[in-house]
This record gives C-alpha cells, sequence and structure tokens, in this order.
C-alpha cells in the first residue's frame, strides 16, 4: 500500500458508549495540536472524538489512505490511545486484535453524507508543504516592502523561496 493515495477521504464512526463519564475523563487525558495520538497517524489531515447525545462516541477524521489501512494503522501505532478511549465503548473487542478492531470500527462507520476538503487532491505532505510555503511569504512580504529589486530577489533566494 502506497504511503498516501493524494486524495482526501472522510471517515465517521459512531459506537455505542457504555461508560460516558469514564470515556469523557479518558478524553479529555488526549493532547491535542501535534501531541495529539492522531498526530502519528500518517495522512491524518484532522481528526476528532466527541461525546455525542445518546451515549455515543463519534470518530471524525480527513485522511489521505485507503480506510481499511487507515484503520490498520490506528490499531498498530495507537492501540494504547485506542482502548483508553474505544474501551468505554459496547462490544469494542480491543486493538490486540487487528482484524477484530478493523471490523468493529467498519460496523459502527456511517456513510458521511457531507464532506468538504479545503484540499481534495493533495495529501498531507503536500498540504503541509503549501502551508509553511504560505508562512514563509506571510513573513517575508513586510520585511521586502522597501527593498530594491535586486535586494528583493536576493532575499527571495535565501529565504528559499525561489
Amino acid at each position: 500500500m502506497s504511503d498516501s493515495c493524494g486524495q482526501s477521504r472522510a471517515l465517521t464512526v459512531l459506537t455505542p458508549v457504555k461508560d460516558e463519564d469514564a470515556l469523557r475523563a479518558a478524553l479529555a487525558r488526549i493532547p491535542d495540536g501535534e501531541e495529539s495520538p492522531l498526530a502519528r497517524l500518517p495522512g491524518t489531515h484532522f481528526g476528532r472524538w466527541a461525546v455525542m447525545p445518546g451515549r455515543k462516541l463519534l470518530f471524525s477524521t480527513t485522511h489521505d489512505r485507503d480506510v481499511r489501512d487507515y484503520l490498520e494503522q490506528i490499531a498498530a501505532r495507537l492501540p494504547g490511545e485506542a482502548d483508553e478511549v474505544w474501551g468505554h465503548c459496547e462490544g469494542y473487542p480491543g486493538a490486540a486484535g487487528r482484524a477484530a478492531f478493523v471490523g468493529y470500527l467498519e460496523k459502527h462507520r456511517v456513510t458521511t453524507s457531507l464532506f468538504v476538503s479545503a484540499y481534495p487532491n493533495a495529501n498531507l505532505a503536500e498540504v503541509r508543504e503549501g502551508l509553511d510555503l504560505r508562512q514563509k511569504l506571510g513573513d517575508f512580504a513586510p520585511r521586502a516592502q522597501s527593498m530594491s529589486p535586486q535586494e528583493l530577489q536576493a532575499a527571495f533566494r535565501e529565504a528559499g523561496l525561489a
């Protein structure tokens, strides 16, 4: 399987919760941003867990991988976090048995009816590269206002923008 398929995909999973208080406590312990366990999943553009009304856990993610491969990567790379979160859901088999784990999430997968991707044909590496370039240009532009054309060209190259 390639490292990415270059097209954003949505995954939505809705699992029944057996212990909502324990689940909320587990979710509160999960760091966010670059420290999030979801940041360790190749191809993850966005992801979240949220407790929904009716004792349901929503897992929603945008990624650029094959869905089955993505679910297998969760079991392989986040077994502790997966068990910590989904362990509070009814019928959860654990991440150690990868096939059972994938089957559990597939069983509770729901069709994503509305999916909007800011970068529908870009993989995660391309998105990050574009965002990095935008940041560099944003930092560069104010300094460039008073430069001569020659200074501007040299500074542009020096900043790695050429």
